[in-house]
């Protein structure tokens, strides 16, 4: 049960921010005709990926955190790897078709990064306190 949390706390934290970036990439870009379409350049479709890649990192930091298991952390990314394809297509879906391909492709390697992060920085502070 405790994986199941940590996975769903995981993911609640980085849909909330790629839902953030998502807001923050539609005032970048800005409604083009009558609200309908969007402007996408280039810079905004990276702005757009780093925010994801950041997401999904903080989320898996936020799952290590909660329980460091390999469980975990692949549960996270199984869960991304289909969720986050919905948000790309539900809200990304005007830009570049490179980005739709890229942001599903990066979540494996962003979650790992976030593994890494939990754990070193609990190692720190475990070491830290002794």
């Amino acid at each position: 049960m405790r994986t199941v949390t940590a996975v769903l706390s995981g993911c609640l934290v980085a849909s909330a921010l790629i839902l953030a970036g998502e807001w923050g990439y539609a005032l970048l870009a800005g409604p083009a005709i009558r609200g309908e379409y969007y402007v996408t350049t280039f810079a905004a479709a990276l702005l757009a990926l780093l925010l994801t890649g950041a997401s999904v990192v903080v989320g898996a930091y936020v799952a290590t955190r909660i329980q460091n298991t390999s469980e975990t952390i692949s549960g996270f990314a199984v869960f991304q790897v289909f969720f986050s394809f919905g948000l790309v297509r539900e809200f990304w879906s005007t830009g570049f078709s490179w980005y739709r391909v890229i942001a599903v492709l990066i979540v494996i390697p962003c979650a790992l990064i976030g593994r890494m992060l939990a754990r070193r920085l609990a190692h720190n502070k475990i070491a830290g306190s002794v």
